[in-house]
């Protein structure tokens, strides 16, 4: 999708470009006179400013589809919720449901464990954080 929208940017701005050089050759044609070199000022700005106007909704839609992928992401990661003796499917920070400052770092294939958030264990639920990076899975 990515590919086509730049395809698409790129033969608009080309299109931009090749009118604006059409309009400089018909208006450069025949003797200069003040209102001609303003007339081409004016054509080269607004087509400047059209590229411009092009290329900064790709960028933006490009931010947007970021920003929605990362909160895909966190949505994710927020409804993760395992049980103590669980065995740790998705690596990352996990913290106690019932004591928030309660947290442990899990790896891969390793179960979960009691919390001790009150100084005796218990069994409970433990929810997702954050994600650990791809190298540590």
């Amino acid at each position: 999708m990515q590919f086509n929208n730049v395809k698409k940017n790129l033969m608009m701005s080309i299109a931009v470009f090749i009118i604006m050089i059409i309009l400089l050759i018909l208006f450069s044609i025949g003797e200069t006179t003040p209102i001609k070199t303003m007339f081409i000022v004016i054509v080269l700005a607004a087509s400047l400013v059209i590229i411009g106007i092009i290329w900064a909704t790709y960028f933006n839609e490009i931010k947007a589809l970021g920003e929605a992928q990362g909160n895909e992401q966190l949505n994710e990661v927020n409804s993760v919720i395992v049980h103590t003796g669980s065995q740790c499917e998705i690596p990352g920070r996990y913290q106690c449901v019932e004591h928030s400052h309660r947290e442990v770092n899990m790896k891969l294939g390793r179960r979960f464990p009691p919390c001790k958030g009150e100084d005796k264990g218990h069994s409970t639920d433990w929810k997702l954080m954050k994600k650990a990076p791809k190298k540590q899975m």
